[in-house]
């Protein structure tokens, strides 16, 4: 059954979510198997926890047959394929951001049918644990370097709109806040 996605205007998307303490992990299995069955119903990339009404710092990412077969990052020291990394469940991640700032169209199931060109750097460098408690690092750019950026910010209580101008931001919330 599909959870239900928080939409623009609701309080919870503005709220900085909470870390994860390592005795409630094993509590995380279902919600984020749920969370990638929402995501992929919704047709999308990436799903925070504050998005369906959780506040925790917790996201997944799920895009194996978008991914360019050649596309390698570094994961956990190793240079990988990244289609070989999904479904991804991040929980208490910290982000760095590195290189220049490139441009991207985003859109976001919390904010339906509004795409936007978008600028943000184009590499992360990534730290988070999975629900075993495990450390990983990620050092990614492209595609999952902006939709990690994307998620995390959820977690910030930021959303894509927040990088607009004011009077684009103020539209889309007038047009997208019932």
């Amino acid at each position: 059954m599909p959870l239900r996605i928080c939409q623009l205007g609701e309080k919870i998307l503005r709220k900085k979510a909470k870390d994860v303490a390592s005795q409630d992990l094993p509590k995380l299995k279902n919600l984020s198997e749920e969370m990638l069955e929402t995501m992929r119903l919704a047709e999308g990339i990436g799903l925070a926890a504050p998005q369906i009404g959780e506040q925790i710092s917790l996201f997944v990412i799920d895009f194996p047959k978008e991914m360019p077969a050649n596309e390698m990052v570094e994961w956990n020291g190793q240079h990988l394929p990244v289609s070989t990394l999904f479904p991804l469940i991040v929980v208490n991640p910290k982000i760095k951001l590195e290189g220049e700032k490139i441009s991207f169209f985003e859109g976001c199931l919390s904010i339906q049918g509004i795409y936007e060109e978008i600028l943000r750097p184009e590499k992360i460098s990534a730290q988070w644990i999975d629900l075993k408690g495990k450390s990983h690092f990620l050092k990614a750019e492209g595609k999952l370097a902006r939709v990690f950026q994307h998620e995390y910010d959820h977690l910030q209580g930021k959303l894509f709109i927040d990088y607009l101008s004011k009077r684009r931001r103020k539209e889309i919330e007038n047009f997208s806040t019932p």
